[in-house]
């Protein structure tokens, strides 16, 4: 585990860390992240016992347990800055030596024509084309660094995007959901252009198109989110492991989406919860 110069955090005057303010007894050796600070709930009630909850902003954090187990849930909110956040607060409390595995909920768009709505997904690798693992040292160390030129040299990212990278999942961790299908997640920076929504302001670039035939290890693009790419290299840098699972509740080659969302949803964290 990474130790932090703990005057480079912000405190509040109980000593929690300034955004979470959680401590290291709230956080179990499992923590199931979710963006929607709603969907807490929905995954604590499938604990046994609650230890206890924690809220601030769009940070909910509740801690149990699963037979025994002690895990916790939290809130993420949306995107690569909120996960820095967490990730980053979240390690700066825990005490020495715990390793804490990260399974993130979520739901995602396919890019994938094969993939069902509804169906669920395991971000084996994860496409970031943020900045912000740039600014760390040792970003060569955690990415696949090989795969990454490879993705920037034929795929058509314009020299004003930011250096496209590729991480792994925690190879422990997949080997709880090899049943459910693996690929290459693109972590996206935003919801709307990012994601190739059309507008009269955005045209679809070619590099949908053409990305969609990258592959690694047999593993093609399958989906859209827009966390994992920054989980999965915190994680990896702070000594921790990582998967995001995700549901599919938008297929955007066939410009299909899930009637009942909710439904959906539950059934992901019902299959999730059944693997711890």
């Amino acid at each position: 585990m990474t130790i932090f110069n703990k005057k480079q955090f912000i405190k509040n005057p109980n000593d929690n860390n300034y955004h979470l303010k959680i401590n290291d007894d709230d956080i179990g050796d499992i923590v199931f992240l979710v963006g929607d600070p709603n969907r807490v709930k929905e995954v604590s009630d499938k604990f046994e016992s609650i230890h206890s909850k924690k809220s601030n902003r769009e940070f909910q954090t509740h801690c149990g347990f699963i037979k025994n187990k002690k895990v916790s849930v939290m809130s993420t909110g949306i995107g690569i800055d909120n996960i820095e956040i967490v990730i980053t607060e979240l390690n700066s409390i825990i005490k020495k030596n715990r390793t804490i595995k990260f399974i993130r909920i979520g739901t995602c768009g396919s890019i994938n024509k094969d993939l069902k709505i509804g169906d669920l997904v395991v971000s084996k690798y994860c496409l970031g084309v943020d900045s912000l693992i740039y600014y760390y040292n040792d970003y060569k160390k955690i990415i696949n660094l090989k795969e990454s030129l490879k993705i920037k040299q034929k795929y058509l990212f314009d020299n004003n995007m930011a250096s496209p990278y590729l991480v792994e999942c925690s190879k422990e961790l997949l080997n709880k959901f090899q049943e459910i299908k693996h690929g290459i997640t693109w972590t996206t920076i935003g919801f709307y252009a990012p994601q190739f929504r059309e507008n009269e302001f955005t045209s679809k670039s070619k590099m949908f198109n053409e990305i969609k035939n990258f592959k690694i290890k047999k593993h093609e693009i399958i989906n859209f989110e827009m966390e994992s790419s920054v989980l999965y290299f915190l994680a990896k840098l702070f000594g921790h492991k990582a998967i995001t699972i995700c549901t599919v509740l938008a297929n955007r080659v066939n410009n299909t989406y899930h009637k009942k969302p909710k439904e959906a949803i539950k059934n992901l964290i019902n299959q999730v919860i059944d693997k711890i």
